[in-house]
């Protein structure tokens, strides 16, 4: 059988590297992870400081044209039969949380404001409903 010995400075160094090395990795391993996401079309279907629907909008007078006009093309077009529905939604995702070796907790928060529309036959507004925004302007869930 043969031994190497190493001399002592020699062994003081391996642990100096070793050491250093199992610190980095443990410092790789533990970090806090922050994210944002926002999603879908442009809310311009209500005001969040008057909690009112915007625009002009009248059932049985407001046209598909004036609403594409106003809000854009919707995320989502429905065919019911005779009736059309434009479909809006926005989406603002939040996402925070601590990753550790051993342990990990995310916490993901999300929001949707929605606006749909109903048209008849003849492309008129027949019937709408916008999501509520609460007095911060976010939804209410």
């Amino acid at each position: 059988m043969f031994t190497v010995q190493f001399p002592l400075f020699m062994q003081k160094v391996r642990l100096v590297i070793f050491g250093s090395l199992s610190l980095a990795c443990i410092g790789v391993s533990l970090s806090c992870v922050s994210a944002s996401s926002e999603r879908g079309v442009e809310k311009r279907w209500s005001s969040a400081a008057s909690n009112e629907v915007g625009g002009d909008w009248k059932v049985g007078e407001t046209s598909k044209s004036q609403i594409l006009k106003e809000l854009g093309p919707p995320s989502q077009v429905v065919s019911l039969g005779d009736e059309t529905v434009f479909y809006y939604l926005r989406e603002n995702m939040q996402v925070k949380g601590l990753v550790l070796i051993v342990f990990n907790n995310v916490r993901v928060s999300a929001e949707y404001d929605r606006a749909i529309f109903f048209f008849n036959k003849q492309g008129v507004l027949s019937d709408m409903a916008v999501s509520e925004a609460s007095a911060s302007g976010a939804p209410q869930e």
